[in-house]
């Protein structure tokens, strides 16, 4: 039964801090980077970027290298990029744009191809190429779609597994158009969208009705003319602002339509309308909506508005007295680092045979940014450990730092250490060479708050604590590994992927929990997984919250074993989850959902919606 909680089972709310995480524009930046043969200016090319060429054919034959040669960055500095036609790949290819207000790809005016809403076409487009859209990243730019072009999609971006569309601009000339993010590709996502702002088109952003997730942050809509947002699928977003009379978002049924909302401003609603239309399953918290004549209308029935602290709307599993309420976990955003002029970066040499000396130096040199060249062959035999002044570290692409596996595995070394330094820190878009998953790649040891940030490269190692990082703060996006919390620590994951790690009951070398969580406050949006382990245990002094998970299941109830749930729970603990349930193929799913001390959680094995499991206080 859907339910409001009650004010003594859900964390203090205020009107004031929903503004405050909420972006009114997207931040500036001014993204630049070394010399780098994974890196080209499209100005080289044959782009002008002076509002008057057609740079068409220069973006194309930009983004088909990168694609090619895999994961290679197409940058785009400021200017005006005039187009007639689509851009388009695959996989593997980096859109990056100097400044989101600055760097524009503009549609020309009743453009051909684009006046018919009946055969709508994007301007830029990640296809879908046979469940590999892996690796799309676009960033920092905008895109417009002109005037007279009432069949445009400014974007159709597809990517699977890891990938990022964020401080993107979308906008229409006129207010015409199909939509402005168009994530019903294929099989879309897992992915992450942030910083995202769309202004005008019939709908700001549309997702499909297909076996597939998506996590958006921080996303302004306004002017749309038909809905905000259309979702079909298992949709985690957090940081909606939205200027409009029609509906905020508009959810269809279906069997995997479920929406977790956190923290949004639905604004400027025609008396009409509500500000959600939902035929299907809903989590709300920290909503408030303005002009609308009610917050929430469809399967769940009415709520009147215009504030909600948290609705539940679906099926409910309370565990032992448990409220019908997530845990509300304190959410955080990760310390917002500048980015330096390239000039001050040190660049990491790999000439050597064994880098191990050549990084560490590199690390306690006193620079604040060091850069790991793109396809560097860095190869270490000692762990290397992050200190001192370095604040960012950042991998060009396709990087990996490699050791091994008998040197760099539990009991022996870990291959990098973060430390106590002058500040945050974070590791972005640089892969360890840490295959198998008996390897341990990471150790936390520090308060200071650390991220890593474009992770997906590294799939499968296994992360870790030690009791120096108690009262510490980790950031994760695009995680694809193994984790194992020791200490009581604040946890934040966005686009959880424990995709298809090994799993072998009989194997004691490979994890069989994916996510250990003893002390910890794990936080985590949105989670995806392919895998039969266990997703994550939580022992006796951790709390957990999954807000929005997609478990797509590939083996039949009996291949799991008597003790294979999603989640465990020691006495004391505390877990709650929201997540939909999808079976590959008939009977292919888990009857078994949750262990929760001697209490098992168990469905029928199939597609699945659970509105809120939960057990402890």
């Amino acid at each position: 039964m859907p339910a409001l909680s009650s004010k003594k089972s859900v964390s203090a709310f205020s009107l004031a801090a929903i503004s405050l995480c909420l972006p009114l524009s997207l931040a500036a930046a001014d993204v630049a980077f070394p010399a780098d043969p994974s890196i080209v200016n499209v100005r080289e090319l044959g782009a002008k970027g002076d509002g008057t060429t057609d740079d068409t054919e220069a973006i194309r034959k930009g983004v088909a290298w990168a694609a090619e040669k895999h994961y290679r960055t197409v940058y785009l500095p400021v200017g005006t990029y005039r187009v007639s036609g689509t851009i388009e790949w695959k996989n593997f290819a980096v859109l990056q744009g100097q400044d989101s207000r600055r760097t524009v790809v503009r549609l020309d005016d009743r453009c051909v191809g684009y006046g018919d809403p009946a055969k709508p076409k994007p301007v830029v487009r990640c296809l879908y190429n046979n469940n590999e859209s892996i690796g799309n990243y676009i960033a920092d730019l905008t895109i417009d779609t002109g005037r007279g072009n009432p069949g445009a999609i400014a974007l159709r971006y597809n990517c699977h597994n890891t990938g990022t569309c964020e401080r993107v601009r979308l906008r229409s000339g006129d207010g015409a158009g199909v939509v402005g993010l168009d994530l019903s590709e294929t099989e879309f996502g897992p992915a992450r969208v942030r910083d995202l702002w769309v202004d005008g088109f019939d709908v700001g952003v549309r997702t499909p009705g297909q076996p597939s997730s998506a996590v958006l942050e921080r996303i302004r809509i306004s002017n749309q003319r038909v809905a905000g947002i259309e979702n079909r699928f298992p949709l985690s977003l957090r940081g909606l602002v939205s200027d409009n009379k029609v509906p905020a978002i508009v959810q269809r049924d279906g069997c995997l339509s479920h929406l977790v909302l956190l923290d949004a401003d639905l604004r400027g609603g025609a008396k009409a309308n509500a500000a959600i239309l939902a035929d299907s399953q809903v989590y709300l918290r920290n909503v408030r909506c303005g002009g609308y004549g009610s917050l929430l209308r469809g399967m769940a029935g009415k709520l009147p508005g215009p504030v909600i602290r948290e609705f539940v709307g679906g099926r409910t599993e309370l565990v032992d007295g448990a409220p019908v309420a997530s845990l509300c976990l304190p959410v955080e955003d990760a310390p917002a680092i500048p980015r330096e002029p390239p000039a001050t970066w040190r660049l990491v040499d790999d000439s050597a045979e064994d880098d191990t000396a050549a990084i560490q130096t590199a690390i306690d040199s006193g620079a604040t940014t060091v850069c790991f060249r793109s396809h560097g062959a860095y190869r270490i035999s000692d762990t290397i450990r992050i200190r001192g002044a370095v604040r960012r570290i950042i991998g060009l692409r396709e990087v990996t730092i490699s050791g091994d596996a008998q040197v760099f595995k539990p009991g022996g070394r870990v291959m990098v250490r973060f430390e106590e330094g002058a500040g945050p820190v974070v590791w972005e878009s640089l892969g360890l060479g840490a295959w198998p998953h008996e390897v341990w790649a990471m150790e936390m040891a520090c308060r200071r708050p650390v991220e890593l940030l474009g992770f997906g490269s590294v799939a499968g190692c296994v992360i870790t604590t030690a009791p120096t990082a108690r009262g510490g703060r980790l950031f994760i996006d695009e995680f694809c590994n193994n984790l194992i919390l020791t200490v009581p620590m604040r946890v934040f994951i966005r686009q959880c992927n424990t995709e298809n790690n090994p799993f072998d009951l009989k194997n004691p070398r490979l994890p069989h929990t994916y996510i250990v969580n003893e002390a910890a406050d794990l936080w985590v949006f949105g989670m995806k997984t392919e895998a039969p382990a266990e997703h994550v245990f939580t022992g006796s002094h951790g709390r957990t919250e999954i807000l929005g998970g997609f478990f797509r299941d590939h083996f039949g109830a009996g291949e799991y074993g008597q003790q294979v749930p999603y989640f465990r729970t020691a006495p004391g603990g505390s877990l709650s989850a929201i997540y939909a349930q999808y079976a590959h193929a008939p009977g292919k799913a888990r009857a078994l959902q949750a262990i929760a001390g001697e209490r098992r959680f168990v469905v029928e094995p199939g597609n699945f919606l659970m509105g809120l499991y939960r057990t402890g206080r």
